[in-house]
């Protein structure tokens, strides 16, 4: 039987002191974490905030289904103003989960083919984009067009081509000639309208209001 002497003993305690140290420093950051997750859903979602994104999920809702604009070769929505407004305020994560359920939503209630995951995914990736570009940010012309830009393409050239083709089993290079139309009209007014009448919106008294309500919290 081995007999450790006094220097190792003191080495073996001071390792083992050092281990739990450790163990408990980090089921402690663990948990602020959890705190901090569990803060940003709280403040995410009190009442006054999920009446109004309510709102703002209805409009958006109404607007990509009975009020699009249909020709015989596009279909524009403007449901990117009520996007924007969400980003606006919620930030990444609140319009993300918002724009899921305005997808979810608008198949529900207009939809008459399939319901397909991949649409859903779609409109909360395009959720987090309005949040990163808008949330606390200052909107100004730069900013209307690399926004208007980053996510027209990804939605119109990228995403849309190739749900259709997964649902319709078409080809990508089929579908994309005539979104190439619509993604030039659609970037080229969603950049009119971020630049020229969200900011006469978030300038409203009502909505500094909530912002400043959002910044406090």
């Amino acid at each position: 039987m081995k007999i450790f002497s006094k220097n190792e003993d003191f080495m073996i305690e001071w390792k083992t002191a050092i281990y739990f140290r450790n163990v408990e420093v980090y089921w402690l950051k663990k948990s602020d974490k959890s705190k901090e997750r569990g803060k940003i859903l709280k403040n995410l979602f009190t009442t006054r905030k999920m009446v109004l994104m309510a709102l703002l999920i209805a409009v958006s809702v109404l607007l990509r289904g009975p009020f699009a604009i249909t020709t015989p070769i596009m279909r524009l929505t403007l449901d990117f103003i009520p996007a924007i407004l969400i980003g606006a305020l919620f930030g990444p994560v609140g319009a993300g989960i918002a724009l899921m359920l305005v997808d979810v939503i608008n198949f529900m209630l207009f939809v008459t083919f399939p319901f397909f995951i991949g649409f859903t995914i779609q409109s909360g990736i395009a959720g987090v984009l309005y949040g990163l570009f808008f949330y606390k940010k200052k909107i100004t012309l730069a900013r209307a067009i690399v926004s208007s830009l980053v996510i027209s393409t990804l939605i119109t050239l990228v995403m849309a081509p190739i749900n259709l083709m997964i649902l319709m089993g078409t080809s990508y290079w089929s579908l994309l000639p005539p979104r190439l139309v619509q993604w030039a009209v659609f970037t080229a007014l969603q950049i009119f309208v971020t630049y020229a009448i969200i900011p006469r919106i978030t300038n409203l008294p009502q909505f500094k209001r909530h912002a400043a309500l959002q910044e406090s919290k």
